[in-house]
């Protein structure tokens, strides 16, 4: 769990959210014994036998050397030469935590200030002295803790710069064979939708010709999922937001696009199927998932 978790930058650190718990609830304060204490003490206890264990059975001999990182590698790239081989698979987990720690201290300035945020972790090599807008969207896609709103905003803005990494993140997606709405849906989990429209359109625009450069063959176009991915937002807003109280319906999301649809019915119909499918089971919206009305 620990090697796989909490050394993984995309994960949290359950093991250690885990071992917290089972400390904080091992020991009663300012209340009785209870059997709650005794489970959580036992599991404890099984937590610290089963690395005990592992110490025991594994080799002796590692040298605990410090990590420390150089100079600028890309972090999303490091992998172990070996994972049968103790020698390569130790050290390699070492630094995947260390590289992990650092950027949970970059990800946290960074939710306070962006531009200390990306300074702290050129600082310690995790992107190089020059931002490239490679290695910054590969930053925001795999780095977890990240302030999804801001980084909605900064893939939004019209700066040449965040741009670039807009089109970057978008190429880090693999939508290869994918319906319109589960891409969508994927893509923008990861971040929140900034509301301005024309921060929404750049966003659209990137996400509609990835789509469409992975999967050529639901739509006639990227043109094409570009309008029905605006048909999505405005169809999750409608079913979502309390203060409309006339819902859209199967037939009227298809009529709304029925001059987009007879250009690409052709190429559309599983992906309109996935569609009208959302409109009739109106899904239940995620806190990170949420889309904005478009203005």
């Amino acid at each position: 769990m620990y090697a796989n978790l909490d050394c993984d930058i995309t994960c949290g650190n359950v093991f250690e959210e885990l071992a917290n718990l089972l400390s904080k609830s091992a020991f009663p304060v300012n209340c009785p014994l209870s059997s709650m204490h005794i489970l959580a003490l036992d599991g404890l206890i099984a937590v610290i036998q089963g690395m005990a264990e592992r110490i025991g059975n594994g080799s002796v001999g590692f040298e605990r050397t410090p990590v420390n990182l150089e100079e600028y590698t890309p972090f999303w790239m490091v992998k172990c030469e070996n994972y049968g081989d103790p020698d390569h698979w130790v050290p390699f987990v070492r630094r995947r935590k260390y590289i992990k720690r650092r950027l949970m201290i970059g990800a946290d300035h960074f939710n306070r200030d962006p531009k200390k945020g990306l300074e702290f972790l050129q600082g310690t090599h995790l992107l190089p002295e020059k931002l490239d807008p490679q290695s910054v969207a590969c930053f925001f896609r795999y780095t977890a803790g990240l302030d999804k709103n801001l980084v909605g905003d900064f893939l939004g803005n019209h700066d040449e710069f965040c741009v670039q990494v807009l089109h970057e993140f978008a190429g880090t997606f693999d939508f290869q064979d994918m319906n319109l709405d589960t891409a969508l849906r994927l893509f923008l989990e990861t971040f929140r939708l900034p509301g301005e429209s024309q921060k929404i359109q750049r966003v659209l625009e990137a996400f509609s010709e990835r789509y469409y450069e992975q999967s050529p063959q639901i739509l006639a176009n990227k043109d094409a999922a570009l309008l029905l991915s605006y048909s999505l937002i405005m169809l999750n807003t409608d079913q979502h937001n309390v203060q409309v109280k006339k819902k859209m319906t199967e037939e009227d999301f298809i009529r709304n696009n029925g001059t987009l649809m007879e250009v690409t019915i052709s190429h559309v119909s599983s992906s309109l199927n996935c569609i009208t499918q959302s409109a009739r089971m109106r899904f239940a919206p995620h806190p990170n998932k949420v889309l904005v009305l478009l203005k």
